[in-house]
This record gives structure tokens, C-alpha cells and sequence, in this order.
């Protein structure tokens, strides 16, 4: 698949440097669906790579019925999302248009998302669309497509990508003028992409945080910062798209709570090549563990500039490491369960810990990872003072019983902050969830 799309050419020179110029007219032009917004980065790293790159509409109720009408019901929402997607793009064709190529990521783990792309290609089957290929890359053959020069772009540009998103969700709830920061985080992407094609990350990752820290605010709650903290984990797809979780961190948002989300690849992307590291170790696979090695070290070099540059509030959260991943979740789902799976049951355990009033598991319809970590949430609650946690499906029969399953979760969320503010004011300082849950049961 990836040799198919391959472009080979001269060694590529270090940031910044302008976008390469193919030596041959463009025979393919790439459609990357609006699947979260790193696609950004995908469309960025493709045109420095020299190919014509385009970003999808984001997906609409329009998106999901076209897919549903190629779906048996049993595949998982964002397989459909996807399909709709497809679809669309194969109906804006007209007779003549050049070769085209649908793209999104691919994984190596074990997960339905391995079969996205021949279900897909069945679907232009169907369609009689020849003129339409369907690429998965995953990260390694990602990585193998634009070279390592490219990966390393394309590292920064999913850190600030993800670092930026996670400073909107923050920043969101206290904004003076509503949609005033949905608007400069658009300005943002655009601006990363841009840098990602040719120019310096680093510069452009600045100018966006000054263009975000500009948004007017109402400083006095922004200096109180009280608002309850919700931390949203999931399946890797609808806990970031906004669409296949009904905008749910902007209604969180607009219910009075700062939003902390999870990331969409960088997580992922981090925990496979530390393990990959340590099992080549362990077989005592010398070579591979070189290799390795040597990534995971160009992956942080690369990557700490850009994380430098966010400060203050903006600074996220340090995400838990390879190890505190595996400790923290193993005794829930085992060391050796699913990636996915042990991701998201760390990154519920390790929110709250970090002291969130509460936790939402956004996973879609069908999703098998989305059911096995829901399956934890009661032991979960239990382990960390019943801090609320809430799991929440997306994909079949939203409408009202989902808003005021929502509200009913948010109310939760604001009386166990309460209680926890209670207890610190009596304490003199901030108390762990597990003292606020024994204070509950005791009708503190």
C-alpha cells in the first residue's frame, strides 16, 4: 500500500525549509476525512512529502446516513462516519477527474479499525469507482512514506496539534464572546498545517499561543479558575470528534465545566515504540533495539520544543509514562490486554488521580474496547472516593435521554466539587478524591 504511493527523491533537509516540489506532475491527489483535528498534520506532511493534499468537510448526519446505507449495523460508528465520507467524495467526482486517494490512520493493534480500509474498498466496489484508492498507513509505514526528516515534522506538528487542543478545551469555558476561541483554534490548525508543509513548527506553535492567550476573557473567573474539571477518555475516535460525540466538551463548556481531554495519537504513538523498545529488548533483538532506542530519543528531542513553549495554564497535565501506564492499569485489564483498552482505563485512573470532578468514557456504538472499559467504571469509582463517572455511548439513539443524562452527570460533577472545596477549606488545603468519597458516606 505504501509502496504504491512512495516518492522517492534526495535526502530531506532539516527545519525550517520551503515545501519540496515534485519533479513530475501529481498523477494522485490525497482526501483526508476530518477524522480529529490532527488531519491537519496528515495534510500538511503530505504536501512537504509533494503531494496534493485536501481535508474533507467534517463529518455531518448527512456522512452517517450515505454510510449507513453501506453498513450492516454491526460495525462500529466511526466505520461508518468514514464510509459516509467515502461516499461523498466518490459522488463529487465527475467522469475524467484525476486518481484520488482516501486517507486516514491505520493501526497495527488489534482492533476493528484494521479492517476500515478493505470494507471500504468493497464500498467502491459497489460504487463502480475506479478512480479511488483507499490508504491505512499506520505510523511505521507513515513514517516509511515521507521519510525521516518528515517524521520528525510530523511528530511536532501532532504535539502542538494536541497541546493546542488541550489549551482551547481549558480556555473555552471562561471566553467573554462565545465561539471566540473555537475560531482562533481554527486559525491555529490552519497555521500548523501550514508550518507542517514548509517552515518552522516552532514559530508557528508560538504565534498560535499568542494568538490564543489574546482571546478576551473573564479574567476574574479565570483567576478564581473554580469551574469543576471533567476529564473525557474513550475510544480513540469519538472521544475527539466532534460530530461523533455531539460536540459534548463545547456542551460541557457551556454547562459551567472545563473540559481535559484525551490525546488522539500522541498517547498512542508514544506507549507502542516504549514498548517496542523493551520487547526487543527482552528478546535480545540488538539491532531492532537500536532502532528503536534511537526513535524514542529522536521522538523527545523532537517533541520538547514544542512542549516547552506552553506555559502556565496552558501546560497541560504531564501524561503518565510507559510504566505508570502498565501499573496503573493492569489491575483492571492485566498487563498484556489491548493497547487501546489499557490507554483509556489508564487515562480514566490517572484523571482521577490528577483530581478531576469527574470522568466521562466516550465510546461509540459497537465499539469493543469502548464495552470492556465501561465494564470497570463501577470498581473504578469505587477505587478513587466515587468520584462520578459516567459512560457514554454515541452512534445509535441519541436525543433527549443523552442531554439529560449529560445534565444529570454535570450535576453530579458540580456537588462532588463542592464537597471536595468543603473539605479542603476544613483541611486547609486540597483532599484527595478517596477523602471526599469517605466523607460522603459518612454525610459530610
Amino acid at each position: 500500500e505504501v509502496a504504491g504511493h512512495r516518492k522517492k527523491g534526495p535526502a530531506l533537509p532539516p527545519e525550517p525549509v520551503a515545501a519540496r516540489k515534485p519533479r513530475r506532475p501529481r498523477a494522485r491527489k490525497f482526501y483526508i476525512p476530518y477524522f480529529a483535528d490532527d488531519a491537519h498534520v496528515y495534510a500538511g506532511i503530505l504536501r512537504y512529502a509533494g503531494f496534493e493534499a485536501s481535508i474533507l468537510p467534517p463529518p455531518d448526519a448527512q456522512s452517517r446516513r450515505k454510510g449507513e446505507k453501506f453498513s450492516s449495523g454491526k460495525e462500529c460508528h466511526p466505520y461508518m462516519v468514514l464510509a459516509g465520507d467515502l461516499v461523498r467524495l466518490a459522488e463529487s467526482r465527475s467522469k475524467g477527474d484525476p486518481p484520488a486517494v482516501f486517507m486516514f490512520p491505520g493501526t497495527a493493534i488489534p482492533c476493528l479499525l484494521t479492517q476500515y480500509g478493505p470494507g471500504h474498498r468493497l464500498i467502491l466496489d459497489q460504487l463502480g469507482e475506479a478512480g479511488i484508492e483507499v490508504m491505512t498507513p499506520n505510523h511505521k509505514d507513515l513514517y516509511e512514506f515521507v521519510g525521516l526528516q518528515g517524521g520528525v515534522r510530523m511528530w511536532r506538528g501532532f504535539v502542538a496539534v494536541d497541546l493546542l487542543t488541550k489549551a482551547s478545551c481549558v480556555l473555552r469555558p471562561y471566553e467573554a464572546r462565545r465561539g471566540s476561541v473555537d475560531k482562533v483554534h481554527e486559525l491555529n490548525l490552519l497555521a500548523i498545517e501550514k508550518s507542517v508543509a514548509g517552515g518552522s513548527i516552532l514559530a508557528a506553535t508560538r504565534e498560535c499561543i499568542a494568538r490564543l492567550s489574546a482571546v478576551a476573557i473573564d479574567k476574574e473567573a479565570w483567576k478564581r479558575r473554580d469551574k469543576p474539571v471533567v476529564g473525557v477518555a474513550g475510544d480513540i475516535y469519538t472521544r475527539v470528534n466532534r460530530f461523533a460525540n455531539q460536540d459534548l466538551i463545547a456542551k460541557l463548556a457551556e454547562m459551567g465545566c472545563e473540559a481535559w481531554p484525551s490525546s488522539f495519537i500522541v498517547d498512542i504513538f508514544d506507549f507502542g515504540l516504549s514498548s517496542a523498545v523493551r520487547t526487543s529488548l527482552h528478546r535480545r533483538e540488538v539491532q531492532d533495539f537500536f532502532q528503536q532506542g534511537s526513535l524514542l530519543l529522536l521522538k523527545e528531542m523532537s517533541g520538547a520544543g514544542i512542549k516547552n513553549l506552553f506555559r502556565g495554564p496552558f501546560r497541560p497535565a504531564a501524561e503518565p509514562p510507559y510504566e505508570e501506564v502498565v501499573g496503573i492499569a493492569a489491575p483492571y485489564v492485566g498487563e498484556r490486554a489491548n493497547q487501546i483498552l489499557m490507554l483509556n482505563t489508564a487515562k480514566m485512573v490517572d484523571f482521577a488521580r490528577k483530581g478531576v470532578d469527574g470522568i466521562i468514557n466516550a465510546v461509540c456504538f459497537n465499539c469493543m474496547v469502548g464495552s470492556v472499559s465501561a465494564a470497570i467504571i463501577s470498581r473504578l469509582r469505587k477505587d478513587h472516593g466515587n468520584v462520578p463517572v459516567v459512560n457514554m455511548v454515541f452512534g445509535e439513539a441519541e436525543g433527549a435521554s443523552q442531554e439529560l443524562r449529560l445534565e444529570a452527570f454535570v450535576h453530579q460533577v458540580k456537588t462532588f466539587a463542592r464537597r471536595k472545596k468543603g473539605l479542603a477549606s476544613l483541611c486547609g488545603g486540597i483532599v484527595p478524591a478517596q477523602a471526599c468519597g469517605q466523607a460522603a458516606e459518612v454525610g459530610v
